[in-house]
């Protein structure tokens, strides 16, 4: 109870600084109309003027200072500082009782309307109580008690009251039975027609019915198997049943031998199981004898036959041509513009047969190979070789006159103008615009040409 106290006081502290009128602030008080304290100058004591721009007033909680100007005389005085007023209590704000709480008067501070202090007023109004609609509660049984959810209207503060047992003992009756099923558990549920409580009573599973469906008998070396249906669920299951042996014992029951082209069968049973199995024999394959042979040639095919000697089945087989084992004996090589040819002849049937050898080329890719000059009194000659097929050639040259011929001054007349047209082709463009220049040049070629023909004469 005293801790609620304590919070209803905080609450309305805070609640009446909330709504309450505005407080003054801390310099609503410094103002003109304050009369700040009076003071004479220490030096020739005439009253001093408060600076006002300087001095601030107190309040209730700060403390104020007082500042004067400069004497007459010239002298400083010094200031003072003005204690704090202190609170004045002023107005009071009232705050009715609550369920758990009693009245609240506070005063506020009549100059800075600042809280000051708050005191209890008669005592709290207390609960109106009624049932919460919002909770059910616990509706009591035969043996236990059960609770009432109770609201305040005012506050809505919540509490439980007890509603006594109803006494006696129980009276049971059967409501639900939940059957059980072969790995599921059943139960019985019961009510109490007095007070409406309810238990339960578990039933065991029942557990499967097997009846036996399918049956794979085991043998010797693989096992068997045994399949149940439950009658009440159709829930399935299987059984192994383990092998009768590690292995089999097999008995030969029939046997059919393989011929040249055909398989063997071997037929078993097995003694203990009565397994089947068989087992193919291979076919023999043919044995061939060679009964006749032609032997092939150089050109025509030869042939041998065969007869089985287990069935007397027969087969012949080819023999390919030989073909012929050629042997050179004679060969001409070709050249750049004549064809060769090869002969040859087999030796093993004496068959004989040529082969032309294409011509190398078009024509002769001749290289000078030797040169002897000519003189006045004996020709020259020049010799060639081909240096694709090797074939000769040679050319006489004419022997020199010593009077010198028109065909050799032409020849010698030819060969400057050559030279004189070369130059001439190269300074063609800066010559080109001067005719006279260019005649000057040509005809000191031609000089030159002359004077060169009369030492060709002269030797």
């Amino acid at each position: 109870m005293r801790f609620q106290k304590i919070l209803f006081v905080c609450f309305s502290f805070f609640a009446a600084i909330l709504f309450a009128s505005p407080a003054f602030a801390a310099s609503d008080l410094d103002s003109g109309d304050y009369e700040y304290p009076a003071k004479n100058c220490r030096s020739c004591g005439a009253a001093l003027e408060v600076d006002l721009e300087r001095s601030n007033s107190p309040n209730c909680v700060k403390v104020g200072a007082v500042f004067y100007v400069r004497c007459a005389c010239g002298t400083r005085n010094a200031g003072a500082q003005i204690p704090a007023l202190g609170h004045l209590p002023g107005r009071t704000v009232y705050t009715g009782p609550s369920c758990k709480f009693p009245g609240i008067i506070t005063t506020f501070c009549a100059r800075c309307d600042e809280y000051m202090y708050a005191e209890e007023v008669g005592e709290p109004a207390g609960h109106t109580w009624e049932r919460n609609p919002d909770d059910s509660g616990r509706e009591p049984t035969c043996t236990e008690s059960g609770s009432m959810p109770m609201v305040c209207t005012v506050c809505r503060d919540t509490k439980f009251e007890d509603i006594p047992a109803l006494g006696g003992e129980h009276v049971w009756e059967q409501v639900r039975v939940y059957y059980p099923s072969c790995t599921l558990f059943g139960g019985i549920v019961f009510e109490c027609s007095r007070c409406g409580s309810g238990k339960r009573e578990s039933l065991d599973s029942l557990g499967h019915d097997w009846t036996e469906t399918s049956r794979t008998p085991a043998t010797c070396t693989d096992p068997g198997s045994i399949g149940y249906n439950c009658s009440r669920c159709s829930e399935t299951k299987s059984t192994v049943l383990p092998a009768l042996a590690e292995d089999h014992t097999w008995v030969e029951t029939s046997r059919t031998n393989p011929s040249c082209t055909t398989t063997g069968l071997i037929a078993y049973d097995c003694s203990v199981c009565q397994s089947k199995k068989s087992d193919t024999l291979p076919a023999l394959g043919h044995s061939w004898t060679e009964t006749s042979r032609t032997d092939a040639t150089c050109t025509a095919a030869g042939s041998v036959s065969y007869a089985c000697s287990v069935c007397e089945e027969t087969k012949t087989e080819s023999l390919s041509a030989l073909g012929h084992a050629w042997e050179e004996t004679n060969r001409t090589p070709a050249t750049c513009t004549t064809p060769g040819s090869v002969d040859r002849t087999c030796t093993r049937c004496g068959f004989t047969a040529s082969e032309e050898l294409p011509a190398l080329g078009s024509d002769h890719t001749w290289s000078e190979t030797s040169r002897r000059e000519p003189t006045q009194t004996a020709p020259g000659l020049v010799e060639y070789t081909c240096s694709v097929c090797g074939s000769v050639k040679s050319e006489t040259l004419p022997a020199l006159s010593s009077s010198g011929s028109m065909s050799e001054l032409l020849a010698v007349v030819s060969s400057i103008l050559s030279v004189a047209l070369g130059w001439m082709s190269v300074v063609a463009n800066k010559v080109a615009s001067n005719p006279i220049l260019l005649l000057a040049v040509v005809i000191g070629f031609l000089g030159t040409g002359v004077i060169l023909f009369k030492r060709f004469l002269n030797m």
